[in-house]
Parts: structure tokens; C-alpha cells; sequence
């Protein structure tokens, strides 16, 4: 079995240690997407508490507005 050794440490890694350490990191990535989308949806609830939900989104879409892209000067059809 192939060990993978950690530079300047002398220790080696097994294939079942970095099995482990990957499946640690999933874990908390999936429990920090749990806490976000409860966030989500708790301030979603306040916007909705509060009324605000159609000056909240007009207010982002004032925010966030995109500019208007400049045509390229390319034709917008596609050629055969």
C-alpha cells in the first residue's frame, strides 16, 4: 500500500486518513449549508414580518442594477 509522506514532517498519510480527513470537511460543509439556508429563510420570515418585501427587492434591483453592455460590433447571428 502506497503512503503518501507530508512534506517536512516525516509522518506518511494513508489512503483511510485522507478518507477521513475529506469526509470531516463534507461534514462541515453540509452543516454550514444547513445554517445558511436557516438563515435564509429566518430573514425571509423578518421580511415578511415586517412587510417590506416589495421595497426590499426594489431596493436590490436598484442596488445590483447591471449596466448596459455595449454592442461588440460581431453580428448576433451564428454563422454556418
Amino acid at each position: 500500500m502506497s503512503r503518501i509522506i507530508q512534506p517536512g514532517k516525516g509522518k506518511a498519510f494513508t489512503k483511510h486518513d485522507i478518507n477521513r480527513a475529506l469526509n470531516n470537511q463534507q461534514d462541515a460543509i453540509q452543516f454550514l449549508n444547513v445554517k445558511i439556508d436557516q438563515i435564509d429563510g429566518l430573514f425571509s420570515e423578518f421580511i415578511d414580518f415586517m412587510k417590506k418585501r416589495k421595497e426590499f427587492k426594489e431596493y436590490l434591483d436598484v442596488k445590483h442594477k447591471q449596466p448596459k453592455r455595449k454592442p461588440s460590433g460581431r453580428s448576433s447571428t451564428v454563422s454556418k
